[in-house]
């Protein structure tokens, strides 16, 4: 059936017994980790741990230290895990049964042109499982920090998916076909700076991004940093964002995605 469409809660299941395999002797509860899953996909914003993580995260941006330890957090891979089943999942599907703007269907189209991809800030493999799974002939990456334990657990599912991780671009080793980034932008201060980096090395020919510096969410900046040095409010960062990607040659490929997200770009 595919990780894209399998049951959600048989899935949840199967996720948590290879988490508790890969980390045995972490200090947390499985009947916890069900509880903070199912109250965030009942209602995310209201849930409490999701609540705990604004709330410090906002707090610690009003001192200038930004409170990245909370990606650190015994429970954090839950909220991790809800983001796949609610969001990137989605991303990924729409580019198996998605459609172009004019109805023609998006997955016979990138399937030809695909043989590399790298599912950067890959949370826990998931989404980078399921593209291998959707493009099984292509040469997937994933990028996340090293010594952490999503860097661990993203190493430890691989083993049953193909998939190869890095925690560097220069591991990567190739240019490659097509970039995924599902919420990772708004995750770096400087996303402009960050994106020239990517360019650098990878020079991919395809992006396809699910961008939302506007919103109110964990990790999120309220200001983000240009490379002239200066700072740029939330709200206006998206619009910014996507001529920056123009001017590297991007051109927006229209899709009947609800709200064009994720958003399909091809370097001409």
């Amino acid at each position: 059936m595919g990780l894209l469409y399998e049951k959600l809660n048989s899935q949840t299941s199967e996720f948590l017994d290879r988490y508790f395999r890969c980390f045995p002797n972490r200090k947390i509860v499985r009947g916890s980790a069900e509880s903070m899953i199912a109250a965030a996909k009942s209602n995310y914003d209201k849930a409490p741990y999701q609540k705990y993580l604004c709330e410090n995260w906002y707090k610690s941006l009003e001192t200038g230290q930004p409170a990245f330890h909370l990606y650190g957090h015994g429970y954090y891979f839950t909220d991790v895990w809800v983001c796949w089943q609610m969001y990137s999942r989605k991303y990924v599907r729409s580019l198996v049964d998605g459609k172009l703007k004019n109805g023609r269907p998006i997955h016979p189209i990138l399937r030809g042109k695909v043989s590399s991809i790298l599912d950067i800030g890959c949370g826990l493999g998931y989404s980078t499982a399921a593209l291998k799974q959707s493009f099984p002939s292509a040469k997937v990456f994933g990028l996340n920090l090293a010594d952490t334990d999503q860097f661990k657990f993203n190493q430890y599912l691989s083993n049953f998916f193909d998939f190869k991780m890095v925690a560097e671009l220069g591991e990567v080793g190739q240019e490659i076909d097509l970039l995924f980034a599902s919420e990772y932008f708004e995750h770096i201060k400087n996303p402009f700076e960050n994106f020239q980096e990517i360019f650098k090395f990878l020079k991919p020919k395809i992006l396809v991004l699910a961008n939302s510096f506007n919103t109110y969410s964990y990790g999120h900046f309220v200001t983000y940093e240009t490379l002239d040095g200066g700072s740029i409010d939330q709200s206006k960062v998206s619009r910014k964002f996507n001529s920056f990607l123009a001017e590297f040659g991007y051109r927006n490929i229209k899709t009947k995605n609800w709200n064009n997200k994720p958003a399909i770009w091809v370097r001409e």
